[in-house]
């Protein structure tokens, strides 16, 4: 008898236990099943911009070698036409000159408009001009002295054909600064003019076409080609996930060439996509498409890459927060209270799901209420870009008439609010990390000898996102402006 006394007690207690448990663990609304569904990142063309330099120096040593520093000549100069002289009979008088022209600095390239550029040097001239014969002599008519200056030019066009080779255009000529003539006598005039042009012409006769040929032979495409390959770097984009960055080009933008710091510059822009693998692809170098100009435009980098949120983190920021608090209000039928015992944060089919542990004192009631709400809401990225929350929040279908009668306003007021506000996951560590580490491997890639990719104002953000199973799939969209420079 007492055995089956025993037993009888052990039975009712594990009865009493089991009861407690469900009790405990009830669910008060209803339980949203699991789901989730991975992030397919998409890429979007980037440009990075790429500027070939071809140094002035060279041309300005070929000028400073050709053009002479110093031309001096004498020698008849045309009839000036028939002049009467009282008391003398009109005659027909000729001209006669002597001149001295002096090269007095160097040559200096200034930018006259977008396709032009133009290297000058002044001169200055000096000399003597009047009419020939015996009687100009003893009339002083033989010797008026002139000087002045002018400025010897070199215009300079380059441009690229179709196949990205130089077909430059040179035009040399003479800037005057004073008018070169002299007046003899009386409405006579001696010009230099017709005299110092043709002396410039014979002496740089073939310069012209020796500067072009120079600027041409540069090879532009060839440069061109070191940057038009498809690229694939390691990154490591936390200390424990490793990948790959791919530079996929598809087109190059030429906007035109530019004259900057003695040097003519092709303004150029890769477009290719730049996207983030676990795998590395074949580095090779691609055909060049023919060249197309288009109008300049911002040379941006738009890179999508994967970062992993954790639910767990956002089940500790609620537990930290909330876990253990009370709320409180009079209603009616008397005082309700609950306490938030606990969360749990998991992927649901709608949405992001709350699980809330609580414990509700209410009116009339012997025993406290225990046991489980699902908060069900819609995730949205907050202002800033580095921090997702929740809104549309609603809880899930009601299971416990009398509970929900008596803690509905608790629950749908202060508790939710304080829910909501203390449910936000902050991603910017894991941003920053990111942004930091692609960063430096973008800037470490050698996108050929001597050349590596730079950026500048790098600003990051989460993109798109979803609710996966196992974590929440984030899109770290990284922005910034991409150039092309020489290694340092």
């Amino acid at each position: 008898m007492k055995r089956k006394t025993s037993l009888l007690v052990l039975i009712a207690a594990v009865a009493l236990a089991a009861l407690f448990f469900i009790l405990w663990h009830r669910d008060l609304s209803t339980r949203p099943e699991r789901g989730g569904s991975p992030l397919a990142l998409e890429t979007e063309t980037s440009r990075v911009g790429f500027s070939a330099e071809i140094p002035l120096s060279e041309l300005l040593a070929l000028l400073e070698q050709n053009v002479p520093r110093r031309l001096a000549n004498s020698g008849n100069g045309p009839d000036a036409g028939t002049i009467t002289i009282w008391p003398f009979s009109p005659v027909t008088i000729g001209t006669k000159y002597d001149y001295v022209v002096e090269r007095t600095g160097g040559f200096t390239a200034t930018v006259l408009n977008p396709r032009t550029v133009r290297l000058s040097a002044p001169f200055k001239f000096s000399g003597h001009g009047g009419f020939r014969g015996t009687l100009a002599h003893l009339l002083s008519l033989d010797a008026k002295s002139f000087r002045g200056s002018l400025n010897l030019v070199v215009d300079i066009t380059p441009s690229l054909t179709d196949d990205w080779t130089l077909d430059s255009r040179c035009a040399i000529g003479i800037e005057w600064i004073s008018d070169p003539r002299v007046e003899i006598v009386g409405g006579k005039w001696v010009s230099f003019k017709g005299i110092l042009e043709p002396v410039f012409e014979r002496q740089l006769g073939s310069l012209s076409n020796q500067i072009s040929v120079a600027l041409n032979r540069y090879d532009l495409k060839r440069e061109v080609q070191k940057v038009y390959r498809a690229t694939s770097v390691p990154v490591a984009l936390s200390a424990s996930e490793k990948a790959f960055v791919h530079l996929t080009p598809e087109g190059i933008d030429f906007s035109g060439l530019r004259f900057e710091g003695g040097a003519v510059k092709l303004a150029t822009a890769v477009r290719a996509k730049i996207e983030v693998s676990r795998e590395a692809r074949e580095e090779k170098e691609l055909p060049l498409p023919s060249l197309t100009k288009i109008d300049p435009a911002e040379n941006r980098i738009a890179l999508r890459v994967p970062i992993k949120g954790r639910y767990e983190e956002f089940t500790r920021l609620l537990n930290e927060a909330l876990g253990g608090q009370e709320f409180r209000e009079e209603t009616p039928a008397g005082p309700v209270a609950l306490r938030l015992e606990g969360f749990e944060v998991y992927p649901g089919k709608e949405g992001a799901v709350i699980a809330i542990a609580l414990r509700a004192d209410l009116p009339g009631k012997l025993f406290d209420t225990r046991g489980r709400v699902y908060l069900v809401g819609t995730p949205e990225v907050l202002e800033g870009g580095t921090r997702i929350g929740l809104k549309e929040a609603h809880y899930t279908g009601k299971l416990d008439n009398a509970f929900w009668s008596a803690a509905l306003a608790l629950l749908e007021g202060p508790v939710n609010r304080k829910i909501l506000e203390a449910a936000r996951y902050d991603a910017s560590r894991d941003l920053d990390e990111a942004a930091t580490r692609l960063t430096a491997a973008l800037e470490a890639v050698s996108v050929s000898e001597g050349l590596r990719l730079s950026l500048e104002n790098v600003q990051v953000r989460i993109g798109r996102f979803a609710l996966s199973p196992e974590e929440i799939a984030l899109e770290a969209l990284l922005d910034g402006q991409a150039s092309i420079q020489p290694k340092s």
